[in-house]
């Protein structure tokens, strides 16, 4: 079934079939020669330095415009991740692996509904594990993920968690923080695709014209906005196109919202993606964004919070009241300042550094079965 799904592609980002071997056990899918292998190995062997921003950018326009003429043609792939795309002599990757995919042009909703078979959890959506229902927006949140794995040279998303704590965590709004030296608008771009609501992520053709022009022009990667079709696009929210969501910052300018405006602390971390974080520090005595203000880095990393959620709550409070200044912003203690795991090259300007989990985390090898550990029944 996979041969046959993959012989009506035809797109530069997509693996070419060249044929099939039947006459004898086991049969065999001949496929184009990919000569740097999987994309998540690729990643992993060039975690030091070698890779270009601008190279991750053309990597991630290239799945993205794989998985927009894949949806267009009215398939479902169901199991993106790092290691089902392939990356070329030229670093050209190709989305592989369709063992999963599924045709939804007769469906009038455009999704495929499955009854059975392992779910790979930690690159699917919600709706999708919990209904069973695949869509074009279950592999934008899969698409998400893969950004993550890109941008992280690589590491194991959620890194040794169960899959029923990753089922819990991402319930409860948990999303996996930026990793290390990822400009702020990749990060939101992927916060965008990991919406709870399938309906409000961005469309495949949308994530492909924001990559594209960064591509094109790569300073956007770190302005405040880019100006797109006479409209602003908002590196936060990526509020245009139509349809496209629009998140804290755009969110924030629209409404014109600052302290005053008394938005609820279990509000404020509800759209920065940290709900979970709401109750550790209504423990801690904080019940207004305002109380935000007033703590230093050390005062919420002794609440409980891990830095990547110090980080980006800071982040959004500088949005929120720009003409504040946060406590403590800078002066983190030597013995708690991690070296970078990796970094990307520099590119015109520094990255936007933030804390990254991932010094602290072990790196999970590529020795670690993919059937055991990244998919189970539900």
């Amino acid at each position: 079934m996979e041969a046959s799904i993959m012989g009506q592609f035809t797109h530069e980002n997509v693996i070419r079939l060249i044929g099939v071997v039947t006459k004898n056990e086991p049969i065999m899918i001949v496929i184009e020669y990919m000569e740097n292998g999987s994309l998540d190995q690729f990643l992993r062997k060039n975690d030091n330095g070698v890779l270009k921003l601008m190279q991750i950018i053309e990597m991630l326009r290239g799945i993205a415009a794989g998985m927009k003429y894949l949806t267009e043609k009215g398939f479902v792939h169901r199991d993106l991740a790092a290691r089902n795309v392939l990356v070329d002599s030229n670093l050209l990757c190709k989305i592989a692996d369709f063992g999963l995919s599924r045709g939804v042009e007769g469906s009038v909703e455009q999704e495929y509904t499955t009854n059975g078979g392992k779910i790979p959890v930690r690159w699917t959506a919600p709706e999708a594990i919990t209904h069973r229902k695949f869509t074009a927006a279950s592999d934008v949140w899969s698409f998400g993920v893969v950004m993550w794995e890109v941008c992280s040279f690589g590491e194991r998303p959620y890194w040794d968690w169960t899959n029923q704590k990753v089922i819990s965590e991402i319930t409860l709004g948990y999303r996996l923080p930026s990793p290390m030296d990822t400009p702020i608008s990749l990060h939101n771009l992927m916060l965008q695709c990991w919406h709870i609501d399938r309906h409000k992520r961005p469309t495949f053709a949308q994530i492909l014209k924001i990559l594209e022009e960064y591509v094109r022009q790569p300073a956007l990667i770190y302005s405040d906005g880019i100006c797109l079709d006479n409209t602003t696009l908002s590196n936060v929210g990526f509020s245009t196109f139509g349809t496209l969501p629009r998140t804290l910052d755009a969110e924030i300018s629209a409404a014109s919202l600052s302290l005053s405006s008394q938005l609820s602390l279990d509000e404020f971390l509800k759209r920065i993606g940290l709900g979970h974080c709401a109750l550790k520090l209504n423990m801690a005595g904080v019940s207004r964004v305002s109380d935000l203000i007033r703590l230093g880095h050390i005062d919420l990393l002794s609440y409980g919070l891990i830095a990547e959620e110090v980080q980006m709550i800071r982040n959004a409070l500088k949005r929120l009241c720009p003409t504040t200044t946060l406590q403590h912003m800078r002066n983190r203690p030597e013995h708690q300042r991690l070296p970078p795991p990796h970094h990307f090259s520099p590119q015109l300007h520094s990255p936007v550094r933030t804390s990254s989990r991932l010094a602290t985390m072990p790196r999970v090898l590529s020795s670690i079965s993919t059937s055991n550990k990244d998919s189970f029944f539900v």
